[in-house]
């Protein structure tokens, strides 16, 4: 058995590094598609209304990288992997609430659902394809208002979708 040493991995087309080893293990890529993203309106906070069935749309990203990006107010995939998302939402009112993802228009494939509750949160690892777009809709069985951000450097951030590239 033969042990290979390695602290840097580098591309073979321009030598640049594409993963680094440090010494306790910890494995580094320079670029990891990542996004944070909310609702902002720079008129104020508060919350909108959304009907049933549709989307809310993210317009603000507040931080991001690897090509990961907002596309129609929803989550752009910039390459094919395995995805870590979280979607945290508050709504205006004590009520039955739902969530539900899916990616374009095809089918929901994650539901969340809370009785009498303002607060909901989903997480989930799926695989998408490049160019795929993540929506986050109101499936609650009627109109919702679910919170948005005001102006930049408004610090009350209720609504987010977050994730980011597992490999």
């Amino acid at each position: 058995m033969s042990t290979l040493k390695v602290g840097t991995i580098q591309d073979t087309q321009n030598s640049t590094t594409a993963l680094t080893i440090d010494s306790s293990g910890r494995v580094f890529r320079p670029v990891t598609p990542h996004i944070f993203a909310t609702r902002r309106d720079n008129s104020g906070g508060g919350y909108v209304t959304i009907n049933n069935g549709s989307k809310f749309d993210f317009n603000t990203i507040l931080f991001s990288g690897g090509g990961m990006a907002l596309s129609s107010g929803g989550v752009s995939i910039p390459v094919t992997g395995v995805y870590f998302f979280n979607i945290s939402m508050l709504n205006n009112n004590v009520e039955n609430n739902e969530l539900s993802v899916k990616v374009g228009t095809g089918n929901y494939f994650r539901r969340c659902f809370v009785n009498d509750h303002r607060w909901m949160e989903m997480s989930f690892t799926r695989t998408f394809s490049a160019g795929d777009v993540i929506n986050v809709h109101n499936t609650g069985g009627g109109n919702r208002g679910w919170h948005k951000c005001g102006p930049d450097g408004d610090q009350d951030i209720y609504s987010t979708i977050n994730g980011y590239l597992i490999g």
